[in-house]
């Protein structure tokens, strides 16, 4: 048999009570050419007993792995190794596709061939309900500009769900293990600096925003800081024009711990990482949003977590 267009991999860590509306949004898709695979990710939770009953419900909907803790990129990587679609969709546990994504990206196929990447919108959903509509980034032809707005300048933003990409992406370059925060920049700034990428106006995934999501770990995050741009920036894959970028890179990055430290009450952390991205580039003084939030921490006010 011929592969499937999609591959859909899904992680999943103690996610066991979302674990179905994942795997629905994909069985109910309106585009069948796909593949599905589940990984359990050394869940501690009720992970295999949701899966059980979703087997049953779908026989022929997915497969389900089950592998010792590993985190987020080791499981994408052998959600690689595992599955056979020209295409891969990594979707987080906690979120779910349109009904109609898979129909979207494959017309954005038909029309971008030569894309190895390929974007669309996504609904941002708090807690609290309320939801946001984020349109599909824009791509500036040049790829070290790319570069630029997508690790520094911050105009361009990439979210597993809501981004399919070429296997052939994958042949020279897999998700860095060593890191369990923060594992999607330096693949995401691979893809920029050397493949074709598009984007498609189209919805593609629900993303739902927690506490206890993995996207604010502070913990991974902090671990993760130190050899990030190293990750990032090596010569191995990125074309020596942007290795001016990384300390910059570096310095926004300390603003994004920032921001990440005082939206989980760490207001330590918060003025720590603050300092050291000022330290670095002074101008950075001018990024109201994360100076608003150091401020906070400095003058010891509540802290608000969104």
């Amino acid at each position: 048999m011929s592969p499937p267009l999609f591959s859909i991999v899904i992680p999943c860590y103690n996610y066991a009570h979302t674990l179905e509306r994942a795997v629905t949004s994909v069985t109910g898709q309106s585009f069948t050419d796909h593949e599905l695979l589940v990984i359990n990710d050394g869940s501690t939770d009720d992970t295999d007993l949701v899966a059980a009953e979703l087997a049953q419900k779908h026989p022929d909907g997915f497969r389900y792995l089950r592998t010792q803790n590993s985190g987020p990129a080791a499981t994408r990587n052998l959600g690689i190794a595992k599955t056979s679609g020209r295409y891969l969709i990594f979707l987080d546990a906690d979120d779910e596709l349109h009904p109609q994504a898979l129909e979207n990206l494959k017309t954005g196929i038909e029309k971008n061939p030569e894309a190895d990447l390929i974007a669309g919108a996504h609904r941002a959903i708090e807690p609290n309900g309320n939801s946001r509509l984020r349109q599909a980034p824009i791509f500036p032809d040049s790829r070290i500009k790319r570069i630029k707005y997508y690790l520094v300048d911050k105009k361009i933003a990439l979210y597993n769900g809501a981004v399919v990409m070429s296997r052939r992406i994958f042949d020279r370059y897999l998700y860095p293990e060593k890191f369990r925060s923060c594992e999607d920049i330096p693949m995401f700034a691979y893809v920029l600096a050397n493949f074709e990428v598009v984007t498609v106006p189209d919805l593609i995934v629900l993303i739902h925003k927690h506490r206890d999501s993995l996207r604010h770990n502070v913990g991974h995050a902090k671990r993760a800081y130190k050899g990030l741009a190293d990750e990032t920036f090596s010569l191995q894959r990125m074309p020596p024009a942007i290795m001016n970028l990384k300390e910059k890179f570096a310095a926004q990055h300390h603003l994004s711990l920032s921001r990440l430290s005082y939206l989980a009450g760490n207001r330590d952390d918060c003025i720590h990482f603050y300092r050291e991205a000022l330290s670095a580039y002074p101008r950075f003084i001018f990024k109201l949003p994360y100076t608003r939030k150091a401020l906070k921490a400095w003058l010891n006010k509540q802290f608000k977590i969104y």
